[in-house]
This record gives C-alpha cells, structure tokens and sequence, in this order.
C-alpha cells in the first residue's frame, strides 16, 4: 500500500477490522497471512461488481406512494420489508417505489395511492436523494476528466496505472452504488450517470492492462502467483 501514501500499521488495523467484521478470511504459510474475500464479502463484492461495471438495469413501474397506517404494530419491520421490496423512504411513514409492494405488506396495514404524474419526479427525487447522486456524477466528473485528457496524450507507468484505477473505482463505485436506477422520466433534467459511466469505462480501459503488469509482478497468494482473471473480468465496462 506504500504506492497509495498508506502506511503499514494502517494497513493492519484496517485489515484486522474487516475480518473481525467478517468481510475477509485468512490463511497463514509459515511467517506470513494471506487475505481473502469471506463468503459473505465474496457475495457483497460479487452484487457490487455487477452495478459498477455493467450498464444498470432500468428499473420500470409506475411510481407508487407507500403510507405506514396507524394501526401497524410494529412499523420499524414493514419499513425493513418495504426497503428490501425496493421502496425509498420520503419520511418514516412514506415510502416511494415503482410498483406495488407485496400483497402481505398491505394485509399488514400499508395504504398505496398512485401519485400524480406532476408530482412524481419531485417524490423520486425526495425518497432516494437523487439531487446528491447527480451532484456525485457531476463531481466525478470534473474530478476524473483531466485524468482522460492526460491519458490520451500519454500513458502511465504499471504502478501509475494501478493507483489510477484503484482511485477511479474507488470514486465511482461510491455513487453508483447509490443510483437507484430509475426511469429517465423520474431523473433529474441534468442528470449525468451514462456519461460519468463512460467516463469510468474510457479510464479504465488505458489503465486497466499496465495495472494488471503490475498485480502479475508483485502479486502473490498462498499458492504462488495469483491466477488470471476468470472471463467476466474481460467483459468489464463493455456492456
């Protein structure tokens, strides 16, 4: 981690609070320990693989206002239920999604209204932020565009590469991971996601192989050198 300014003792304290948070496992050969993806981090890193390197989905349904009644005994559980059927909170007892919620959620006290069509981008707007996700984008951009530009006049060195994209996923996973993906009627006018993504996908195209010198020259796992990457690795930013 020397190349990212990170010194060991970070190093060590960050690596000892992801296993005891059960993120990563481990694997000691003599003097040293290897670090791998849990079964559970393997399972989150494989969702999150999927948002940041392949064109989101669109969502589709009409937009639905979810209302918490009076009556419901325990309103902490529906709004669990409601956030894993995909709903979006506007305040504790509104809840924004596309489509109706689960026929059992309304069996347990929910009351859904269709909202008007002129208020519906100001109601997607409010339950999932999408205001500070546009204004990610639009910082991502302005953050990485330079990066490009330099990038088609020259090339980086294998480590340089590797630090750049380290620090390009790392700015761009944080705010796509938070896109709702929505329907371009509920979006924001100046809403900037496929542009930031094909700004991600044009970096990571000119680093993406010096970087992979540099991780089959200084990489190594228990076994010895680490394997090739298996052919979804080929297909990132293609889709």
């Amino acid at each position: 981690m020397a190349l990212f300014g990170i010194d060991a003792g970070h190093v060590r304290t960050a690596v000892s609070r992801l296993s005891s948070d059960g993120w990563l496992s481990s694997t000691k050969r003599g003097r040293a320990s290897y670090y791998r993806l849990s079964h559970v981090g393997e399972d989150e890193f494989l969702q999150a693989t999927q948002r940041i390197y392949s064109s989101i989905p669109v969502r589709h349904g009409a937009l639905r206002v979810a209302l918490i009644g009076p009556a419901v005994t325990d309103a902490a559980a529906l709004r669990t239920r409601l956030k894993a059927a995909g709903f979006a909170p506007v305040s504790p007892a509104i809840h924004v999604g596309l489509g109706s919620p689960p026929s059992e959620l309304r069996a347990a006290g929910l009351f859904v209204l269709t909202p008007e069509e002129k208020d519906q981008r100001d109601l997607a707007g409010a339950a999932w932020r999408l205001d500070e996700i546009a204004q990610g984008y639009r910082d991502f951009i302005a953050q990485f565009s330079p990066l490009a530009v330099l990038l088609d006049r020259q090339a980086l060195k294998d480590d340089e590469a590797l630090v750049a994209r380290t620090l390009l996923i790392h700015a761009f996973r944080r705010v796509v991971l938070r896109d709702p993906a929505l329907p371009a009627d509920l979006l924001p006018q100046d809403w900037s996601g496929e542009a930031a993504r094909a700004l991600a996908g044009r970096i990571y195209a000119a680093v993406v192989a010096p970087s992979e010198r540099f991780l089959d020259a200084h990489g190594q796992n228990e076994e010895g050198p680490l394997p090739p990457p298996d052919a979804r690795f080929h297909k990132r930013f293609s889709s």
